[in-house]
Protein backbone atom coordinates (compact mmCIF):
# COMPACT_ATOMS: atom_id res chain seq x y z
CA UNK A 1 0.00 0.00 0.00
CA UNK A 2 1.52 3.32 -1.05
CA UNK A 3 1.43 6.18 1.41
CA UNK A 4 0.58 9.69 0.26
CA UNK A 5 1.84 12.62 2.29
CA UNK A 6 1.14 16.24 1.56
CA UNK A 7 3.66 19.02 1.32
CA UNK A 8 2.69 22.17 3.22
CA UNK A 9 3.75 25.81 3.21
CA UNK A 10 4.72 26.64 6.83
CA UNK A 11 3.96 30.38 6.39
CA UNK A 12 0.24 29.71 6.09
CA UNK A 13 0.03 26.14 7.40
CA UNK A 14 -1.72 25.17 4.18
CA UNK A 15 -1.08 22.45 1.57
CA UNK A 16 0.96 23.18 -1.53
CA UNK A 17 -0.88 22.14 -4.68
CA UNK A 18 0.75 22.54 -8.06
CA UNK A 19 3.42 24.82 -6.58
CA UNK A 20 0.78 27.19 -5.20
CA UNK A 21 -0.73 27.86 -1.76
CA UNK A 22 -3.84 29.70 -0.56
CA UNK A 23 -3.13 32.79 1.55
CA UNK A 24 -5.76 32.52 4.33
CA UNK A 25 -5.66 36.27 5.04
CA UNK A 26 -6.22 37.58 1.52
CA UNK A 27 -7.86 34.53 -0.06
CA UNK A 28 -5.40 34.85 -2.96
CA UNK A 29 -3.55 31.88 -4.47
CA UNK A 30 0.19 32.55 -4.32
CA UNK A 31 3.37 30.79 -5.34
CA UNK A 32 4.58 28.47 -2.58
CA UNK A 33 7.44 29.72 -0.43
CA UNK A 34 11.02 28.50 -0.54
CA UNK A 35 10.50 26.31 2.55
CA UNK A 36 8.14 23.38 2.83
CA UNK A 37 7.26 20.77 5.42
CA UNK A 38 5.44 17.47 5.23
CA UNK A 39 1.81 17.90 6.22
CA UNK A 40 -0.79 15.51 7.62
CA UNK A 41 -0.77 12.58 7.86
CA UNK A 42 2.95 13.02 8.58
CA UNK A 43 4.11 13.32 12.18
CA UNK A 44 5.65 16.64 13.21
CA UNK A 45 8.51 15.43 15.45
CA UNK A 46 10.48 17.78 17.71
CA UNK A 47 13.33 16.99 20.09
CA UNK A 48 14.42 19.68 22.59
CA UNK A 49 17.69 19.03 24.39
CA UNK A 50 17.60 20.66 27.84
CA UNK A 51 21.16 19.59 28.66
CA UNK A 52 23.15 22.82 28.92
CA UNK A 53 26.85 22.29 29.49
CA UNK A 54 29.63 24.54 28.27
CA UNK A 55 30.42 22.19 25.37
CA UNK A 56 28.52 22.48 22.08
CA UNK A 57 25.61 20.05 21.83
CA UNK A 58 22.50 20.07 19.68
CA UNK A 59 19.56 21.99 21.13
CA UNK A 60 16.46 21.53 18.94
CA UNK A 61 15.73 19.15 16.09
CA UNK A 62 12.50 19.15 14.07
CA UNK A 63 11.56 16.82 11.24
CA UNK A 64 8.56 15.18 9.61
CA UNK A 65 8.10 11.42 9.91
CA UNK A 66 5.94 9.64 7.37
CA UNK A 67 4.94 6.72 9.56
CA UNK A 68 2.59 5.86 12.42
CA UNK A 69 3.11 7.31 15.89
CA UNK A 70 3.50 3.75 17.24
CA UNK A 71 6.46 3.05 14.94
CA UNK A 72 7.99 6.47 15.64
CA UNK A 73 7.83 5.81 19.39
CA UNK A 74 9.50 2.43 18.82
CA UNK A 75 12.43 4.29 17.26
CA UNK A 76 12.56 6.69 20.22
CA UNK A 77 12.92 3.66 22.50
CA UNK A 78 15.90 2.53 20.40
CA UNK A 79 17.50 5.97 20.80
CA UNK A 80 17.11 5.71 24.58
CA UNK A 81 18.57 2.18 24.62
CA UNK A 82 21.53 3.39 22.51
CA UNK A 83 22.19 6.26 24.95
CA UNK A 84 21.54 9.02 22.40
CA UNK A 85 19.33 10.83 24.94
CA UNK A 86 17.18 10.24 28.00
CA UNK A 87 13.62 11.49 28.34
CA UNK A 88 12.63 14.39 30.57
CA UNK A 89 9.09 14.54 29.13
CA UNK A 90 7.30 13.22 26.07
CA UNK A 91 4.04 14.28 24.44
CA UNK A 92 2.65 12.23 21.57
CA UNK A 93 -0.54 12.28 19.51
CA UNK A 94 -1.45 10.88 16.11
CA UNK A 95 0.38 13.64 14.16
CA UNK A 96 2.72 15.12 16.77
CA UNK A 97 5.73 13.96 18.77
CA UNK A 98 7.45 16.33 21.21
CA UNK A 99 10.39 15.09 23.25
CA UNK A 100 12.13 17.08 25.97
CA UNK A 101 15.37 15.21 26.63
CA UNK A 102 18.90 15.27 28.03
CA UNK A 103 21.79 14.56 25.67
CA UNK A 104 25.49 15.33 25.81
CA UNK A 105 25.95 13.88 22.31
CA UNK A 106 27.17 16.16 19.51
CA UNK A 107 24.91 16.97 16.55
CA UNK A 108 26.71 14.44 14.35
CA UNK A 109 25.59 11.56 16.63
CA UNK A 110 21.99 12.81 16.78
CA UNK A 111 21.99 13.22 13.01
CA UNK A 112 23.24 9.63 12.64
CA UNK A 113 20.49 8.41 15.00
CA UNK A 114 17.86 10.21 12.89
CA UNK A 115 19.29 8.74 9.68
CA UNK A 116 19.13 5.29 11.28
CA UNK A 117 15.52 6.00 12.28
CA UNK A 118 14.69 6.79 8.65
CA UNK A 119 16.46 3.60 7.51
CA UNK A 120 14.61 1.50 10.09
CA UNK A 121 11.31 2.96 8.93
CA UNK A 122 12.16 2.42 5.24
CA UNK A 123 9.22 0.70 3.63
CA UNK A 124 6.93 2.23 6.24
CA UNK A 125 7.71 5.77 5.21
CA UNK A 126 6.64 7.33 1.97
CA UNK A 127 9.19 8.91 -0.31
CA UNK A 128 10.53 12.05 1.37
CA UNK A 129 8.44 14.92 -0.02
CA UNK A 130 10.01 17.59 -2.18
CA UNK A 131 9.15 21.26 -2.07
CA UNK A 132 7.59 22.88 -5.09
CA UNK A 133 10.91 24.57 -5.83
CA UNK A 134 12.77 21.23 -5.79
CA UNK A 135 14.29 21.62 -2.32
CA UNK A 136 14.52 18.18 -0.78
CA UNK A 137 13.52 17.64 2.81
CA UNK A 138 16.75 16.12 4.10
CA UNK A 139 19.17 16.05 6.99
CA UNK A 140 22.22 18.33 6.70
CA UNK A 141 25.61 16.68 6.35
CA UNK A 142 27.71 16.60 9.50
CA UNK A 143 30.56 18.29 7.61
CA UNK A 144 28.22 21.20 6.80
CA UNK A 145 27.45 22.03 10.39
CA UNK A 146 30.74 21.96 12.32
CA UNK A 147 29.22 20.44 15.45
CA UNK A 148 25.84 22.19 15.35
CA UNK A 149 22.90 21.92 12.99
CA UNK A 150 21.93 24.91 10.84
CA UNK A 151 19.27 27.26 12.15
CA UNK A 152 16.84 26.52 9.29
CA UNK A 153 16.39 23.45 7.10
CA UNK A 154 13.11 22.23 5.65
CA UNK A 155 13.75 18.70 6.90
CA UNK A 156 15.49 19.22 10.20
CA UNK A 157 15.75 22.40 12.19
CA UNK A 158 18.26 22.94 14.98
CA UNK A 159 18.69 25.99 17.15
CA UNK A 160 21.81 26.62 19.17
CA UNK A 161 21.99 28.87 22.17
CA UNK A 162 24.49 31.23 20.56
Amino acid sequence: MANTYGVWDPRYNRPIVGGKVLNPTTGEVEAAGETCVAGPPSIDAIWVNIYSPELPVWKTVRTSLNTSIDKALGQVVLHIEQGIYSIFSLDASVYSLKIMCYSSKPWAEMREALQTMYSNLDGEMAEVPKCSRGNEVALPAASDIAGNAPSRNPGVEENSNS
